[in-house]
């Protein structure tokens, strides 16, 4: 009686329950039957429910783990639903957005999309063999003896950018290294296929994780290496979907930069940087926010200011990295600034939030992993995923 009752309940009281329900109800909700999962996963009813706020996360060895900021815990998370289908080593987080994830593996070229929630996934593989219309040839890499992982720079930059309305989503695959031709290459989940786009502009190399998507931009951090005559200079690429068109801003390299990273700060992009004096003292944090001009594709900065406690806090950490950099990541108004180092048997990370509009920063609890490999294997695993019913893969 109760079942039939449920089932007799009209569509528009359903939105209205389903409305005022916690996320993961939702998702355990969707097993009842076919009209309340398909009710629960139409954009019309993602677009009236509440907006889902990022969730900090940690991967490694085929598993999430997840800050429960409720519990104030981590909680591990598994993707074991596809491992033993497709044929990979490793896998790496090298982009996420709108609810999905996606991965890269050992083999180069192969991406793995998935959204962790509906546990729904799909390789992508980058076009890389000659004879297609268009392709992207793989570098020549060598193996580490230690751990059987392709060595050397990043071999492509991957962005990631889902549309909120439809679930559908867009790849953005872009590459410096030799032979490469500069090549970008876009896939869309739409029409399943790649199409090539412009050129990427005339640099050395991609940084290894400064890669975010904001507003329909992928943007990326690159530097060229440090010369005989001349310090390394960063410079940062802007690549808009729509209008396939790559932008470029040299950024200052008259002060000492001992920190820069990407992070997304109430809606946009901004830079956060580390700058010190001669003597690699005195250090000062600073936030730009990077503008694009509306009529064409240049951007330029604008700096804002940080309070000093920010500053104090983020360079007088006791816990220094050791075969680590620091991290950053944001969402909305919050800045998470990561520091790891390890010891015999375990990696330890601290991370530290940085509330701009409140003024205040916290710890949150240190995140502890054993190590099972080697220590660079564990850099930049670290991702804000924001849970989605509605990203289609």
């Amino acid at each position: 009686m109760r079942s039939s009752m449920l089932a007799s309940l009209p569509e528009d009281v359903l939105h209205g329950v389903f409305q005022k329900l916690p996320f993961a109800s939702l998702v355990r909700f969707r097993l009842v039957c076919k009209a309340w999962n398909e009710l629960i996963i139409s954009p019309e009813f993602a677009r009236s429910n509440h907006p889902m706020k990022s969730v900090l996360t940690h991967f490694l060895n085929w598993k999430l783990t997840l800050f429960n900021s409720v519990a104030c815990v981590w909680e591990d998370y598994s993707l074991s639903f596809f491992r033993d289908q497709i044929e990979a080593k490793f896998l790496d987080v090298v982009a996420t957005d709108g609810g999905l994830l996606c991965f890269e593996t050992e083999v180069f070229g192969q991406l793995v999309v998935c959204n962790p929630i509906t546990k729904r996934w799909r390789v992508v593989q980058v076009p890389c063999r000659p004879g297609e219309e268009f392709y992207m040839p793989a570098p020549q890499v060598h193996m580490s003896m230690r751990s059987q992982r392709p060595l050397g720079d990043r071999r492509m930059m991957v962005g990631l950018i889902v549309d909120q309305v439809t679930g559908h989503y867009k790849v953005i695959v872009a590459a410096l290294h030799e032979g490469a031709n500069r090549a970008t290459l876009v896939y869309d989940s739409l029409t399943r296929s790649w199409k090539k786009g412009a050129q990427v502009p005339e640099g050395k190399k991609f940084s290894d994780d400064d890669v975010i998507s904001c507003n329909g931009r992928v943007y990326c951090l690159i530097k060229n290496p440090k010369g005989a005559q001349q310090e390394a200079v960063w410079r940062l690429l802007n690549y808009n979907v729509e209008m396939d068109m790559w932008s470029e801003l040299c950024l200052p390299a008259e002060t000492l930069v001992s920190f820069i990273k990407l992070v997304e700060h109430c809606g946009s992009v901004h830079l956060l940087v580390e700058e010190r004096d001669s003597s690699w003292r005195n250090p000062r944090l600073l936030l730009y926010d990077i503008e694009n001009a509306s009529t064409s594709s240049s951007m330029r900065l604008t700096r804002k200011d940080i309070p000093r406690k920010f500053t104090t806090k983020f360079s007088d950490q006791a816990l220094r990295p050791t075969f680590f950099e620091s991290n950053a990541l944001g969402q909305g108004n919050l800045i998470y600034v990561m520091e790891s180092d390890t010891d015999a048997g375990s990696v330890v990370t601290v991370l530290t939030v940085l509330n701009f509009s409140a003024n205040t920063f916290c710890d949150l609890p240190e995140l502890i992993i054993k190590r099972v490999m080697a220590a660079t294997e564990l850099r930049h695993q670290f991702h804000l995923f924001t849970a989605s019913l509605t990203a289609r893969v």
